[in-house]
């Protein structure tokens, strides 16, 4: 539903020329995707740090303030996330962001009530969440599924810049005259069928990359695109491509794109299968908002993920508690490394597409079978008992004290694999304390979903070749808002 513009009245703080301290100081409130560069400078407008600091809380001396000026601008802005961006206007003179005006906010929940309130908005509560979009104001129901609307964080990292946006959050952003500024030119008008996935809507949730229409067919992006919470993470020069999933599946240059798809098809079955989240109900705040997740899925041989616990050296996977690291030639089942090529895996020529996993062991038929689901149910695991509820860690050290850090994981496998390939345990055979952490302590719903690996889903395909149910997803995900 489109919500209304609101045209807000501030006083223009200009002095006269001979006791001029500060010429006009105003805190703007940016729509959705609107950073505080193209707010400010959408109004030819510079900041003016020193006359922000002498009023930041000091509600008399901004009423004086106002009073003595005697001149008004006005601005629009817009609280509701689906009614487009908030753009500032000035028949007069124009603006321009103060980032040392921003990151003075930072840190203080007084200073933040103070810019709001002048930005004419309003916070339900006050939050330290740090973002580098920060301060800013939770205008969308993608935040916690709506439950955080309203809510205003005043925290911020080092990398805070008056260039950055965000799809969730309304900037709070400080700007004063700059009669000098040259306006940037317009942007160019979007008259694609669709300009992005917010213009479409379940079973064709995905705006195709031409803009020709909505479809249901994934692809995968440039990492650019990610939200900044996540692009703050990660090297967007190493980490350059991304599936778009519950969670981002990041992909390298030579990553294969099948290898994205599939661990696409797992996340989403097993977090978000239908469009409905599955698991802990932090799970959305945590891994979206508080601590970005991802999964990170690394080339083949020789430069797959090698953990550096696991010996012999070889292709394998990992789980932190906001990232689950896989390496491609056990998603996708290349082969197993045999003969000649049954060596380590920094080893194996270039191109080659055998799975290294297991290399040593002797086993044609192991080589990380069940290793998708014990990597995400590391990281599903840890996220909880890290973060959402440390109560868990402690269930998790009484209930399997010879190994509190893997038994989670190794349940984690029977329930996602259901059975597990490794040790043929399905949910039905759990230990009991093994079924009930996975299904109350870590919240996941005992479903219909089993995964199937890839090689067995879809044997026609090359080993290269994506498998057709794992390329789509008719349902939205939170990363299309």
């Amino acid at each position: 539903m489109m919500r209304s513009m609101q045209v807000i009245i501030l006083a223009s703080l200009l002095l006269a020329p001979q006791c001029s301290l500060f010429s006009v100081a105003e805190y703007v409130q940016t729509g959705l995707g609107i950073s505080c560069d193209s707010a400010c400078a959408s109004l030819s407008m510079d900041c003016d740090l020193p006359a922000i600091l002498l009023l930041i809380g000091d509600k008399t001396a901004v009423e004086n303030a106002i009073a003595d000026a005697g001149g008004t601008c006005t601005y629009l802005t817009n609280w509701g996330y689906d009614s487009g961006p908030g753009i500032c206007s000035s028949p007069a003179v124009g603006q321009k962001c103060d980032l040392p005006a921003i990151q003075d906010i930072i840190g203080s929940q007084e200073s933040m009530h103070f810019a709001v309130t002048a930005a004419g908005g309003t916070c339900t509560s006050f939050v330290g969440w740090a973002y580098n979009t920060g301060p800013g104001i939770c205008s969308s129901e993608s935040c916690c599924g709506g439950d955080c609307v309203g809510i205003c964080t005043y925290g911020g990292t080092a990398d805070v810049t008056c260039a950055a946006s965000s799809g969730s959050y309304s900037r709070i952003c400080a700007c004063k005259a700059c009669p000098d500024c040259v306006l940037p030119p317009p942007p160019i008008p979007c008259t694609s069928e669709c300009c992005s996935n917010l213009d479409c809507e379940a079973p064709t949730p995905i705006c195709a990359p031409d803009g020709s229409g909505c479809t249901a067919q994934r692809w995968v992006e440039p990492s650019t695109h990610l939200p900044t919470a996540f692009t703050q993470l990660l090297d967007t020069r190493e980490w350059t491509k991304y599936v778009r999933a519950v969670i981002p599946i990041m992909g390298k240059e030579l990553t294969t794109d099948a290898a994205l798809f599939e661990m696409a098809y797992f996340m989403d079955n097993v977090l978000f299968p239908g469009g409905v989240w599955n698991g802990h109900p932090g799970f959305e705040k945590g891994m979206l908002m508080t601590h970005p997740t991802r999964v990170s899925v690394f080339p083949a041989c020789p430069n797959a993920w090698m953990h550096p616990a696991v010996k012999p050296e070889q292709s394998s996977g990992g789980g932190a508690p906001d990232n689950t690291l896989v390496t491609e030639d056990w998603v996708l089942r290349y082969p197993k490394c045999a003969g000649a090529l049954a060596v380590k895996c920094s080893s194996i020529p270039l191109g080659t597409l055998c799975n290294n996993c297991g290399w040593a062991n002797g086993d044609p038929f192991l080589a990380c079978n069940d290793t998708i689901a014990h990597e995400a149910s590391h990281t599903f695991d840890m996220h909880v008992r890290n973060w959402l509820n440390e109560t868990v860690d402690s269930i998790a050290r009484d209930w399997f004290p010879s190994n509190p850090g893997e038994w989670p994981a190794w349940a984690g496998s029977s329930w996602f694999m259901n059975p597990s390939e490794e040790t043929g345990q399905s949910r039905e055979d759990m230990t009991s304390r093994a079924y009930a952490y996975l299904n109350t302590q870590l919240g996941f719903r005992d479903d219909d979903f089993k995964y199937v690996r890839k090689d067995l889903r879809c044997p026609s395909k090359g080993l290269q070749e994506a498998c057709d149910d794992s390329t789509l997803r008719t349902y939205r995900v939170p990363l299309d808002d």
